[in-house]
């Protein structure tokens, strides 16, 4: 009779064993184990895209050499633009070699010759390109750097004084509002109010 108690009891205890082992498989058959965390980082995926993209195009316009960094027409650098390629070369923890150049749009545009404007365009764009990297190899002969020069056409960056205060003025133009009536009333008279110190 000890025998089989013995055994009994034996094979009672690997078969709770095994229901508890099996039981932790079973149970992540029907549940998530990685709840919520999954399911929070799947919900942060989309806001995360659109900072990325926000980001992005926001480092490519800090890094765009503007047509007012140039003489109107020229590849000439103004001292602003200087003090600019110096900021961009100067960079923390390193540089990003990687500089735009906005198109010429500071080129006369004759309505009876177009093609010249496209000519006179790509030449002043390839003059400035190597203007901003003589200057940059220049400002960086004692750490050479590869600079790569590209060139974009972005829009405008902000809104404009113009429209900004255009749009203020008509803000102000068309407010329109009164004071409260001061009728008369209890405690009140056509003057304001009353009370035992204006009596």
């Amino acid at each position: 009779m000890n025998g089989f108690i013995a055994r009994t009891l034996a094979v009672a205890c690997l078969g709770a064993g095994l229901t508890t082992l099996g039981g932790c498989k079973l149970y992540e058959c029907f549940v998530d184990p990685c709840y919520p965390e999954r399911y929070e980082y799947q919900a942060r995926q989309p806001i995360a895209q659109v900072f990325n993209t926000q980001a992005a195009n926001g480092h490519v316009l800090d890094q765009t050499v503007w047509n007012y960094f140039f003489d109107a027409g020229t590849d000439k650098l103004t001292q602003g633009g200087l003090v600019y390629l110096d900021h961009l070369s100067r960079k923390r923890p390193q540089p990003d070699t990687k500089l735009f150049l906005q198109t010429a749009y500071d080129i006369s545009y004759d309505p009876a010759a177009p093609e010249k404007l496209v000519n006179a365009r790509v030449e002043l764009d390839g003059k400035r390109v190597a203007a901003v990297q003589k200057y940059l190899q220049a400002n960086t002969a004692g750490r050479p750097v590869v600079w790569e020069v590209a060139i974009h056409d972005p829009s405008g960056v902000g809104i404009g004084a113009v429209p900004q205060g255009l749009s203020i003025q008509r803000h102000y133009a068309g407010a329109q509002g009164s004071l409260p009536n001061q009728g008369t009333g209890p405690g009140l008279t056509s003057g304001g109010p009353t009370g035992p110190s204006s009596r």
